[in-house]
């Protein structure tokens, strides 16, 4: 096959080379356009000399804090190197469109998350309004043995608070099963991600998760049941006994 290319100088230069292989990664974009060669002959089909290169890609072990490290490199390169101005990119500046399409999804699947919060509050709150409405009368009997109207309250909130940790601890055993399936076999990308994105990502993308974010979730559940269960709560606590003990509900 024969390549064509222009120059460092402005000039179109002409190549030949033998096809070697054929890959398919799964991205339409590097499928279509993406060449692999020798660095040698692409220093032929671009004119450059022995040690000259265009682009170096630089590979981390991680991608924690990335912005930092590549300002590490860039001070490296501006204090090392004297043969020109060389500069140190991370790769969000080249696949902008990606990241910005990523942020935007990550701000409406935030807002979501919100809306669904406030909708499981309402339901909390609906839910726990029915409880107190339901035991008038043993609400007015504690009351009539001694219990205070804070003891009440918070015999209310913590019902509410046991509620949404047994909730948040069954969502969790659930979870805790995807959780493993995505770690021990991922999802394969390349089935709904765009042909012409604009950088390579893994084939097989696994889910990131720490050893706290389990815990958390049954506290956080058991926070929202709270915040749901405090009004009711406190119309409990204000119930006056002889109403409470009167009532026929």
């Amino acid at each position: 096959m024969f390549l064509t290319a222009l120059g460092q100088y402005g000039v179109r230069n002409l190549v030949d080379g033998t096809v070697g292989a054929v890959f398919t990664s799964g991205y339409g974009i590097f499928d279509d356009t993406v060449v692999y060669m020798t660095l040698k002959k692409a220093q032929d089909t671009l004119a450059l000399g022995p040690g000259d290169a265009t682009r170096i890609v630089v590979k981390f072990p991680n991608a924690e804090d990335i912005d930092r490290k590549v300002a590490a490199v860039g001070h490296a390169l501006a204090t090392s190197w004297s043969t020109g101005p060389l500069k140190a990119y991370s790769w969000k500046v080249f696949a902008k469109s990606l990241v910005d399409n990523l942020e935007s999804r990550i701000r409406i699947m935030t807002f979501m998350m919100v809306i669904l919060i406030l909708l499981v509050i309402v339901g909390i709150l609906n839910s726990m309004s029915m409880a107190v409405q339901e035991r008038f009368r043993e609400i007015g009997t504690l009351r009539a043995i001694g219990m205070n109207r804070r003891g009440l309250t918070r015999l209310f909130l913590f019902e509410g608070f046991a509620l949404g940790l047994a909730g948040g601890l069954a969502g969790v055993v659930g979870a805790s099963f995807l959780a493993w399936l995505g770690l021990a076999f991922g999802i394969d990308a390349r089935g709904f991600l765009p042909r012409d994105i604009p950088i390579p990502l893994v084939s097989v993308m696994h889910p990131l998760y720490t050893w706290f974010d389990f815990p958390l979730a049954p506290l956080l559940a058991a926070l929202v049941a709270v915040v749901g269960s405090l009004i009711p709560a406190r119309r409990a606590g204000k119930m006056v006994i002889r109403d409470a003990l009167g009532s026929h509900v």
